[in-house]
């Protein structure tokens, strides 16, 4: 009741596919739509810069480890803190064919 949640739904490319990834952020209080969207952006960005150079097999294991997870959830507390930051949905939309 006392706290909003933040959820996003983007495609992105890493070094061999596309893949579409919606993450889900729960904050500890209400915020406003100013910061919730702040924190959407920031989220977004964090992600397609860090699987930018990393292959399919890596991010899958890196989300069943909470690889990703936890660094990003340090990087959106500067703007607001969040009780749960975690990758809703991970799939993959295409393959990319090597060359």
């Amino acid at each position: 009741k006392g706290t909003n949640y933040i959820e996003d739904s983007f495609s992105a490319k890493c070094k061999n596919a596309q893949v579409r990834i919606k993450p889900f952020l729960i904050s500890r209080r209400k915020i406003s739509k100013a910061v919730r969207k702040a924190l959407r952006e920031k989220a977004r960005e964090e992600l397609i810069n860090y699987m930018k150079n990393k292959d399919i097999e890596t991010l899958f294991k890196e989300i069943l480890k909470n690889q990703i997870q936890k660094p990003l959830s340090l990087k959106l507390k500067k703007i607001y803190p969040l009780s749960l930051c975690e990758i809703r949905i991970f799939k993959v939309e295409k393959m990319i064919e090597s060359q």
